[in-house]
């Protein structure tokens, strides 16, 4: 399906997303896409080095200038709330947009999780745990 990835009111490009839960493909850029090249070429740079679980890792000492510069892109990027139009312009239920280089040939790879009816699962599941020790409902 044809989406317009978004941030704000700009529209960074445009990608043909498979269906599925967690999916990828190529972004085909608009010229609104370079405001936000040399932060998304950072980031995809940051994710490389520091991996999925970084973010929520201690920050003990001594901590390298590295560390901290790779850290600060993801946090940048993370303010950047990307979104998808679909065609006729209405927002698509996304658990997250994000966007990465391809090291390989600087093309952009939009990774995407649609929202679904089995999303909400776990948010449940969470709620109902929480009364209980032994996992059942709480009354």
């Amino acid at each position: 399906m044809l989406f317009s990835v978004r941030t704000g009111n700009a529209s960074l490009g445009l990608v043909d997303l498979p269906a599925g839960r967690l999916v990828a493909a190529r972004l085909e850029r608009s010229p609104e896409y370079d405001a936000v090249a040399a932060l998304v070429r950072e980031a995809t740079d940051a994710f490389l080095h520091l991996g999925l679980f970084d973010a929520v890792a201690p920050m003990l000492p001594p901590i390298s200038a590295d560390r901290r510069r790779w850290r600060r892109a993801l946090a940048l990027a993370a303010r950047l709330r990307l979104t998808l139009a679909d065609t006729s312009g209405e927002d698509a239920r996304a658990d997250f947009v994000n966007l990465l280089e391809s090291p390989s040939d600087g093309g952009i790879v939009v990774l995407a999780s649609f929202a679904t009816e089995a999303s909400a699962v776990g948010a449940l599941l969470s709620r109902i745990t929480q009364g209980s020790r032994s996992g059942a409902p709480a009354r």
